[in-house]
């Protein structure tokens, strides 16, 4: 299973196609039956994502496309059924996902940068101390634990210098945060076996 370099081709935010035609007034549809039904990698340029028309540059494999793009298709109940060991793989990704989420959760940043005295010498207090107040009052609002993800990313977009972490700190957690969230996704892949470890 190719997964890699998939989101760089297409980009976020997948909706929907739309079924415009070529220059010779045929969809795209009409073009993979003409060519006996085998559809060629194609360029994509515009995506609806819920409604709103996003551009994107870049190729789509012919599969993804025929997957996303055929809405005359008829899915049966059966189709969009999971086999019993993919729903066994969603439970535990699930259940991995959770128990990531409550181990950050449960406990505020205690990285030595931030009760640092030299940085901290012109304050009152460390930014420790800030975080351990602050972490219980923000942090556990974010119902992360189905999706940690962007749980995380919204946790590095939070304007902590607002809320009394001075700027060097801030920039810091958040580079470590960064660095969580992808050795998150990296051991997903790994974990449930989607890429080679």
């Amino acid at each position: 299973m190719r997964l890699e370099g998939l989101g760089t081709e297409i980009k976020d935010g997948l909706g929907g196609f739309s079924d415009e035609e070529d220059e010779e007034g045929q969809s795209d549809n009409e073009t993979a039956v003409r060519n006996n039904g085998h559809r060629e990698d194609t360029e994509v340029e515009t995506v609806r994502d819920r409604g709103d028309e996003v551009e994107v540059k870049g190729r789509m494999p012919a599969s993804l496309h025929d997957y996303i793009h055929d809405s005359a298709a008829k899915w049966l109940v059966r189709d969009s059924e999971l086999s019993a060991s993919d729903t066994s793989r969603a439970i535990r990704l699930l259940e991995h996902l959770s128990g990531i989420w409550v181990d950050f959760l449960c406990e505020p940043p205690g990285y030595p940068f931030l009760s640092d005295n030299a940085v901290h010498a012109c304050r009152d207090r460390n930014c420790s101390r800030i975080f351990k107040k602050l972490w219980p009052i923000h942090v556990a609002t974010y119902s992360g634990c189905f999706n940690p993800l962007d749980a995380l990313q919204d946790i590095i977009r939070a304007d902590w210098e607002a809320r009394g972490i001075c700027v060097p700190c801030a920039f810091a957690c958040r580079k470590v945060w960064q660095e969580k969230r992808q050795a998150i996704w990296d051991e997903i892949g790994k974990k449930f076996g989607v890429v080679d470890e």
